[in-house]
């Protein structure tokens, strides 16, 4: 099993990412497994069935301008926490 740091490693990386997160002008890669194992919220949203087809979803987020300007450190974290 990988330690949590080398998790790190995959943030906002392309490579085997499953969905793009678009929160304002911003677009991030992410990973179906990071964020449902770290959030409650992205959990439900990936477990409905339009989530579970094939090929990368992108998820348009609408977030406060406040939330777009750290999303990417909320992001973060979740890969690193």
């Amino acid at each position: 099993m990988m330690p949590t740091s080398s998790m790190c490693q995959f943030f906002n990386q392309e490579a085997l990412s499953g969905v793009v997160l678009i929160i304002g002008e911003q677009m991030f890669f992410a990973h179906k497994f990071i964020l449902a194992k770290s959030s409650d919220v992205f959990r439900t949203m990936l477990c409905k069935q339009a989530w579970r087809k094939g090929g990368k979803q992108v998820v348009q987020l609408n977030e406060t301008l406040e939330c777009q300007l750290v999303f990417d450190k909320f992001l973060k974290y979740l890969y690193t926490a």
